[in-house]
């Protein structure tokens, strides 16, 4: 990783900061002159359309058998806190592994229901896809910062593309593959990081195909623990689901009529199929309550100060 020159610290990112430094003087001239009204910084949304292609400088360099995940792990242990919490700020000049892991990415990817030694079973290949979506994630971010909201920017999920196994994929389009492939496997849907506060945090560690059930089932019942998942608005007398669970709805009441032996499951029996006792039991008495699919669109940023160069270079 490139080092910041020793004669000065590593330069800050000083697009938030100074918008929030405008924000409190504004807040302050409101108060000194009897002012009340709330401000708000307005939501500007940029087209984000960009293809991020393999680093030219790891055109040499093959992949090793079984494909490795091992330079994105190096991001996670360094960039990732335990809440999935990313300090994109020195992300942005300290990617090396990044880039390198998506450069192999590029040059080979799972050939559907082929084993190979790149992917010798269905563990390699499912775990390439979730893997391989958290890194391009990271990159398409990385690409954009700063910036405050995933909805700032339009098209991050379906604009911005890669090389995925010599083919162009958006992220969007990786999750597709991910689904058709393995359709069964939907609570591999969030095992994938949406870069937003809302969405399922992004693990510190990868996902690896000797552990991979147990990993994406403990991803799945620690989102599920969480109000990003299902919160209760009594107020409104509304039940806030995560979009996540509306994109993965069909294979979830599937599994519900196979399992719960449910004819119509509706996403209420579905969730209360998952919850422990506590929740399901709070679900069953929101009689009412509409549901909506909603998630808090902040971006899942780390405060650079809670990162410093001893800690990454241990």
């Amino acid at each position: 990783m490139k080092k910041p020159p020793a004669e000065r610290s590593p330069k800050r990112n000083s697009g938030p900061v100074h918008a929030a430094a405008i924000l409190a003087a504004s807040v302050l001239l409101t108060a000194m002159v009897g002012g009340c009204a709330e401000i708000r910084r307005p939501l500007v949304r940029k087209p984000a359309a960009a293809h991020i292609g393999p680093d030219p400088e790891f055109t040499d360099l093959a992949p090793s058998t079984p494909f490795s995940h091992a330079d994105l792990q190096k991001i996670l242990d360094v960039f990732v806190d335990e809440d999935g919490r990313v300090e994109y700020v020195s992300l942005k000049w300290a990617d090396e592994p990044l880039r390198r892991y998506l450069a192999m990415a590029a040059k080979v990817a799972p050939k559907e229901g082929v084993k190979d030694a790149h992917f010798p079973d269905a563990n390699h290949r499912l775990a390439y896809w979730i893997n391989v979506y958290n890194a391009a994630t990271l990159a398409a971010v990385r690409r954009f910062y700063p910036i405050e909201r995933v909805d700032e920017m339009d098209g991050l999920f379906t604009d911005v593309t890669f090389t995925i196994g010599g083919r162009r994929m958006s992220l969007e389009r990786i999750e597709r593959e991910m689904q058709r492939r393995f359709p069964y496997q939907w609570r591999a849907g969030f095992a994938l990081c949406r870069a937003s506060a809302g969405s399922p945090k992004l693990r510190e560690s990868v996902y690896q195909p000797v552990l991979l059930a147990g990993q994406i089932e403990e991803q799945f019942a620690d989102f599920l623990d969480t109000d990003h998942a299902v919160d209760f608005d009594a107020e409104t007398k509304t039940l806030k689901l995560s979009p996540v669970f509306e994109k993965y709805a069909a294979p979830m009441r599937d599994e519900a009529r196979r399992v719960l032996k449910i004819n119509s499951p509706t996403m209420r029996d579905v969730l209360r199929g998952h919850a422990d006792a506590k929740l399901s039991h709070r679900i069953s008495l929101a009689v009412g309550y509409r549901i909506r699919f909603m998630a808090d669109p902040q971006l899942n940023d780390r405060d650079y100060e809670q990162i410093t160069w001893s800690a990454k270079n241990e």
